[in-house]
């Protein structure tokens, strides 16, 4: 089983960490901290059910965290401009774009953003400028 990685690097392209994990998609925190991207965790690719959640990497505390636990596809994640929410976009397993989801950095607060039987085209979504 192969895996991604994520290299993060500074201004020079030096390499400062890399990321040995399936991570796709990754985006900087405002404030240039912390890291969100979709990822397959190994509980899932040892359950075959290949889901990917949205995840979250400290820079400073060196910390991974699981932010979703939707056990479906998760992608996308995007900060919003003050860096304390993320929105991602909630797929069904027939590849369609379901939902919108938001999630507090921390966690917490999650909720999806259209009605459960609403269906969207979007697949990247973003807080804008």
């Amino acid at each position: 089983d192969t895996k991604s990685q994520i290299e993060i690097r500074d201004l020079e392209g030096n390499l400062i960490e890399i990321l040995q994990i399936n991570g796709m998609g990754p985006k900087w925190s405002p404030d240039g901290k912390k890291i969100v991207f979709d990822t397959v965790f190994p509980d899932e690719v040892a359950s075959n059910k290949r889901a990917t959640e949205i995840a979250l990497y400290d820079l400073e505390t060196k910390e991974l965290k699981r932010l979703t636990n939707l056990h479906g596809i998760s992608s996308n994640p995007d900060f919003s401009p003050d860096g304390k929410q993320i929105v991602f976009v909630v797929w069904d397993f027939g590849g369609r774009a379901k939902n919108l989801g938001v999630i507090n950095v921390d966690g917490t607060g999650f909720r999806r953003l259209l009605p459960e039987k609403e269906a969207i085209g979007i697949s990247s979504p973003d807080w804008g400028p």
